[in-house]
């Protein structure tokens, strides 16, 4: 899972940052990969809600994944042809 910040200088910043962690683990505090300084306080609130629209626990894939994701996803506009098959499952 991944977690997105933002800098809290956004009249002069505003970059963003994705960390593999909550900031608040960090031992060292992350610092801002535009302006340099350890501003990174808020949470992108609305990209971690857009994210969480946008995945998948169909159970036809082993893992979490975006809703969609061809050919294995039940919401998939395709679905797996033969050859899909043989390269996940080995010729019979």
């Amino acid at each position: 899972m991944s977690y997105n910040y933002r800098c809290s200088d956004r009249r002069n910043c505003g970059a963003r940052k994705t960390l593999k962690k909550p900031i608040e683990q960090y031992v060292r505090k992350p610092m801002c990969p535009s302006c340099g300084k350890d501003k990174l306080k808020s949470v992108n609130t609305r990209e971690k809600a857009r994210n969480k629209k946008r995945m998948c626990n169909c159970g036809e894939c082993s893992f979490p994944h975006h809703m969609g994701t061809e050919p294995w996803c039940k919401h998939a506009k395709t679905g797996p042809t033969d050859r899909d098959y043989e390269e996940r499952y080995g010729r019979r």
